[in-house]
C-alpha cells in the first residue's frame, strides 16, 4: 500500500515537472523579447526546475531500491 502510495506522488510529480520543462522550452524559444526582470524569474525558475529534476531523481533511486522486487 505504501509502495503504491509512494508510487502515486512520485508520478504526479514527474508530470508536474513535465509540465515545467514544457513551459521553459516555450519561454526559451519564444521570439518575445524578456525584461531583464523576467529573464531573472526565467533563470531562477530553470534552476528550481533542474533542482526538483535531482530530487525527483533521487527519489526514484530510493523507490526502485525499497520497493523493486529482489
Amino acid at each position: 500500500m505504501k509502495s503504491t502510495e509512494a508510487l502515486t506522488e512520485l508520478i504526479d510529480d514527474i508530470e508536474k515537472l513535465g509540465h515545467k520543462f514544457f513551459l521553459m522550452i516555450n519561454i526559451a524559444t519564444s521570439e518575445q523579447i524578456l525584461s531583464e526582470r523576467a529573464r531573472r524569474g526565467f533563470l531562477e525558475y530553470g534552476i528550481e526546475t533542474i533542482q526538483n529534476f535531482n530530487d525527483i531523481e533521487v527519489r526514484l533511486k530510493s523507490y526502485r531500491k525499497n520497493c523493486a522486487p529482489s
